[in-house]
């Protein structure tokens, strides 16, 4: 889904996720690959839900990673308008899929306020532009 955003400035730099399930991954900061590189982070474990009588609903929360390579700071405010804008589609990729929860479990999802960190590295300069968001879902029995 996020891979498929396409987006409104440089459209040539697509999304494109670092961490799957073939088991050759690499860390987000450790890579010195360019724009656009994501991956999902877990900033809690499930949860109950607390909804109301017995369920089997779930409350998870994640981030969403968005790598962008800093090469100098004439770019600064080239790179603010890009994260701006890849902020608020991805904030709408996230919202706007209408989830089968028959066959995906997911119930909503509560996108918090994206910010950006800018890491302090030696070598390479980059920023993360972070979506915290809130996956709610039922669990199998």
């Amino acid at each position: 889904m996020i891979e498929n955003v396409v987006p409104k400035t440089d459209v040539h730099q697509n999304f494109v996720c670092v961490k799957n399930l073939s088991g050759s991954n690499f860390g987000l900061e450790a890579s010195g690959l360019g724009e656009r590189y994501f991956d999902f982070v877990f900033t809690s474990l499930p949860e109950d839900d607390g909804f109301s009588g017995i369920s089997l609903r779930k409350r998870v929360d994640l981030q969403l990673r968005i790598k962008y390579q800093l090469t100098s700071p004439v770019e600064a405010a080239f790179k603010e308008l890009q994260i701006a804008e890849d902020a608020s589609s991805l904030v709408n990729a996230l919202l706007g899929p209408d989830y089968d929860s028959a066959s995906t479990g997911v119930v909503s999802i509560v996108v918090g306020q994206p910010f950006v960190d800018t890491p302090v590295q030696e070598q390479t300069l980059y920023t993360l532009l972070i979506l915290p968001f809130t996956l709610h879902f039922y669990e199998e029995m």
